[in-house]
């Protein structure tokens, strides 16, 4: 895989990049591909860049990843985010989800709001082809508005129901459901940092996001997070 000059962190760390699928930075690019596969993304709504990450200031501002991608295996889903004062609009938004408008099934890491109204934690949910819908797993709790950049990863596994979600390199959620088997896999796109419908961040900040077709170790997730937290003042 394609490694950009200049995108090293902390002590010459690099993001993993076994079975990286799509890697999307602004500060080497704002819609190409850094993990060679040549999915490059569309920005819309006028979101632009500045100081090498995407500003999420309302309206209709979000990223189309250009794909739709297998989730009925096993995958990882991976973002940095910071929410600024105004937060976020009055729904729930997505770091990274395929659920640009109602569908079945869908996947979601998103933020949650108490009464929707202010950042209160970031979970994990989803349906299944069979209408099975995921429960709420939160990676973390407490209020997301102010707290500065953090580094999001949620991983799951189609076949046996496993999932994980890791703040900053750590894992915080983990388990196993049966009964949440199957299929994850939208008609629609993969989106970055909004979606369905009006739910899009009104004072925000994004940063890189990778997408693996593998679930990543708890060292791989931590290298990632090592890769940029100096960038993010971490």
């Amino acid at each position: 895989m394609f490694v950009p000059i200049g995108f090293f962190g902390a002590a010459g760390a690099q993001v993993v990049t076994d079975s990286l699928e799509q890697w999307i930075d602004p500060l080497v690019s704002s819609t190409a591909d850094q993990s060679g596969n040549g999915r490059n993304v569309t920005l819309n709504g006028g979101l632009s860049t500045s100081g090498g990450v995407y500003i999420l200031n309302g309206g209709s501002k979000y990223i189309d990843a250009g794909w739709q991608q297998t989730l009925s295996t096993t995958w990882t889903w991976c973002g940095w985010l910071k929410i600024n004062a105004a937060g976020m609009t009055t729904l729930p938004n997505s770091i990274i989800s395929n659920y640009q408008t109602s569908t079945t099934p869908f996947f979601f890491l998103g933020v949650e709001g108490t009464n929707y109204t202010n950042p209160s934690g970031i979970f994990l949910n989803g349906r299944t082809t069979g209408g099975n819908e995921m429960p709420k797993r939160f990676v973390e709790t407490g209020d997301m508005q102010g707290d500065g950049w953090h580094y999001w990863a949620v991983a799951y596994n189609g076949a046996t129901g496993a999932y994980y979600g890791w703040k900053d390199g750590v894992l915080t959620v983990s388990g196993t459901d049966g009964a949440e088997t199957g299929n994850y896999t939208s008609t629609q796109n993969i989106i970055f940092y909004g979606g369905h419908s009006s739910r899009y961040f009104s004072d925000a900040e994004g940063g890189p996001v990778q997408l693996y077709s593998k679930i990543l170790s708890n060292d791989e997730v931590l290298q990632n997070f090592d890769a940029n937290k100096s960038r993010f003042g971490l």
